[in-house]
Order: structure tokens, then sequence, then C-alpha cells
């Protein structure tokens, strides 16, 4: 792949003078990976997903639980008791104040699903699945973070350029009126055209204090997206580099194997497949098991004719759970589920045609972007000698005022276009990456 480096050389960094504290585009996507929030969030999102996609959260683990208790009575107690005394022929009756019982038991349950239309196999390929997606959305998130990354540190260097030639063009009309003033008093001008003059400084002022403002909006958007303080001060590289010469069939087939929205339109289908599956085990039975082992100790309080009882022992148990009618819902969850894996495969066509166009649109608008800048660096070729021989008649009195700032209008504006187009190139070039899923390279 062709490689052109372009040196801005109207390009002037008035903030930091140190070479050390040039912040270059390899430092500043490495501090946006390291400090940006939403990527911390998205790592955080992803690391959930991870710690889900277990098998014990998608049921293919027995469950095991450890109960114990104990507890204590202090009552008194009127009890007649059913057998008579063989003396008197009468009831007996019990009494006892303060009479106390307790009791312990401790045990070990086991429970486990043997069968459930294999739903439980399912359900861990969907938390499988769901980790998958959620990488692919990190990658997405990441893409975009580095593409914005990129995106504003030229526009930086953009809006530095736009002020460096905004003030040069405030140097030569600040001569131009001085000038003037000077020949005023020789009497060989008058004040209209120093009026004049003064009006196209002052336009030129302006033009200035507005590029400087949108400079230091830009740096404040740079440092937003790096994580880093807004106040912090930090120089660019002036080198703008962009590649050339780039294979749409080969971007294509990258794009379709390995664009972040593509893959995720993919994961989204099999998601959705899995999910039908899942639904689908509710026609079939349920099978659980459970075994335990207790412990059991009671001592009674006095008129019970057990005093005390110990029981240890093991049991188990199995129960079959066959659905036979439950009003159609089971058939209706289906049938949603089936509808939803149309749509996902609608939405899998939808997500590929729309990269297909994106990246059409983007190699288009990038080479178109690259011819008009080899005609306009020959316009700027142009715009600079004609402002350099209609400066040399103004001098000699032999162009006029508006002659002189149409032609440094001229200069100004193929400068500012060249500025522009480098700017728009390198961004055509940043999509085209980002689109075919190579921008991580």
């Amino acid at each position: 792949m062709k490689r052109i480096v372009i040196y801005l050389s109207f390009l002037a960094i008035p903030y930091v003078a140190n070479a050390q504290d040039t912040l270059r585009l390899q430092e500043a996507v490495a501090l946006a990976l390291e400090n940006n929030f939403g990527l911390k969030v998205a790592q955080n999102d992803l690391s959930t997903s991870e710690n889900n996609a277990t098998i014990g959260n998608a049921g293919l683990l027995p469950s095991l639980d450890f109960t114990a208790g104990a507890n204590y009575s202090n009552t008194n107690l009127d009890v007649t008791l059913a057998n008579q005394d063989p003396q008197t022929g009468e009831p007996i009756v019990v009494t006892a104040n303060g009479a106390a019982a307790n009791g312990y038991n401790a045990g070990l349950n086991l429970n486990y699903t043997v069968f459930d239309g294999l739903g439980n196999v399912y359900n861990y390929r969907v938390l499988k699945t769901n980790a998958s997606l959620s990488q692919e959305q990190a990658r997405d998130l990441t893409e975009q973070t580095l593409a914005q990354v990129i995106n504003t540190y030229y526009q930086v260097a953009r809006l530095q350029a736009t002020e460096q030639i905004a003030r040069k063009s405030l140097e030569v009309s600040r001569e131009r009126v001085n000038r003037l003033r000077n020949q005023q008093e020789f009497g060989t001008a008058n004040s209209l055209s120093v009026l004049n003059a003064e009006v196209d400084l002052n336009t030129d002022s302006v033009n200035v204090e507005t590029a400087a403002l949108n400079t230091v909006n830009a740096r404040r958007d740079l440092a937003t997206v790096m994580g880093i303080p807004l106040n912090q001060t930090f120089s660019l590289d002036p080198r703008v580099v962009f590649a050339t010469n780039l294979d749409p069939q080969e971007l294509a087939q990258q794009a379709l194997e390995r664009n972040a929205n593509l893959t995720t339109a993919e994961i989204n289908q099999q998601l959705a497949e899995l999910n039908l599956r899942v639904t689908q085990a509710g026609y079939y039975p349920r099978l659980d098991v459970s075994a335990g082992y207790a412990y059991n100790r009671n001592n009674n309080a006095p008129g019970n004719p057990v005093q005390n009882s110990t029981t240890l022992g093991l049991n188990a148990n199995a129960s079959l759970n066959f659905n036979l009618f439950n009003g159609f819902q089971q058939r209706t969850r289906v049938q949603n589920a089936q509808i939803a894996v149309l749509s996902s495969r609608e939405r899998y066509q939808e997500a590929r045609l729309q990269v297909e166009r994106d990246l059409l649109n983007a190699v288009a608008s990038y080479r178109n972007s690259l011819r008009i800048f080899d005609l306009q660096q020959r316009s700027q070729d142009a715009a600079q000698l004609n402002f350099e021989r209609t400066e040399e008649l103004y001098r000699l009195g032999q162009a006029t005022g508006l002659q002189f700032r149409e032609a440094q209008l001229n200069l100004i504006q193929v400068e500012n276009q060249i500025n522009d187009l480098t700017y728009d190139i390198k961004q055509f070039e940043t999509e085209l990456l980002r689109l075919s899923g190579t921008l991580m390279e």
C-alpha cells in the first residue's frame, strides 16, 4: 500500500515549545484506550458477561445445600390425658410449670435437573454467545473511540492550521494599513483607501479570534476523548499521514469478515436461534432428582409420651413434570421465538447492505478527495504566484487595494481548502479502516 506523508508547513504550534511535550497520534490513542470512560464501562460489561457464561449459571450443575437449626421452648403445661387413673377412674391430669423442650437438626440436600428438554444445555450456549456479543460490542466501541480520537486529533491540527493562515493574513493586512497611513501622511494615499484597508484588517482580526476559539474548543474535545484534564497543554505532530491505492474488493471482503456491526448482527442471529431451542425445550418433560442426609434430635417437655427422639438417615426423591396443556402459552412462546429468528436474519441482511454501501461511499469519497487535493495544490501554486505579483504591483502603485485584497483572499481560500481536504482524506481513510475492521491494526 502506497503511503503519502504531507507536512503542513503553515501549521505552527504556539502552545508548547519543548519538543518532548509533542503529543503524537499513537500517544493520543494510547491515552484514550487507557482513560476513556466509555471503554472502561464496556470492559466491565464484558467481564460481567464472561463471568455469567458458566455451566453453573446454565443449570448444568447440581445444587448442594446445608441446613441446620435449633429450637427451644419453655411453657406451663396443664394436660388432661385420655388415660384414666386405675384407682379413681378419673382422667389423668399432668401439670408442669417451666416445662422445657428443645430440638436440633442438620442436613445436606442435593438437587439436580436430569433432563429439561436440553434447555439447560442451550442456556449455556446462550450465555457463551452473550459473552461473544459483549466482546464484539466492546470491539465496536473501541474502534469508534479510536476513530473519534484520530478525527479529533486531526481536527485540532486542521483548526490550528486555519488559525495560522488567518494570522498570516492578518499580518499582511496590518502591513498594508501601516503602508497606506504612511502614504497618507505624504499625500500619496487618500482616506478612503485607508478606511478600506482598516475594514479588511478588522475582518482578519475577527477571523483570527474565531479560529483561535475553535482551536481551543477542539483541544478540549480531544482531551475529553483521551480522558485527561481539560487544561493540560500539549502540541501536535504537524505531519498528516494517509494511504492511497486502497483495494475496494479487499476492503469489502475484510468488512464481510471483520466489520463489528456485521459481526454483532450475526451473533444476534445465533442468539435468536438458540433462544428458540430454549423455548422449544418446554415441549419436553422435566425430570428432577433430589437426595438428602438429615439428623434430627428432639427433647420433649414433660407430659409428652415420647421424651426424646433421634433420627439419622438418607432420603431420595425423583419427580417428573410434563405439561399437557397451559392455554397454548408454550405454543405462543415458540411462535414468537421463531419470528425473532426471522427478524434477526433480516437485520443481518440489512446490516450487510449498509456496510457495503458505507464502504463504497467512503472509497468513492476518499478517491475523489485525493483527486481534488492534487488540483488544489496546483491552484495553491498559482494563487501564491498571483499574490506575490499583485503585492509587488500594489507596492509600485500599479494595482489597486481591491485587486490586492482579492489576490490575498484567493490565496487564503486555497490554503484553507487544502487544509480541509487533508483532514477530509484522513477522515475517509479512518472510516475505511473502521468499516473493514482493520482500524485497530
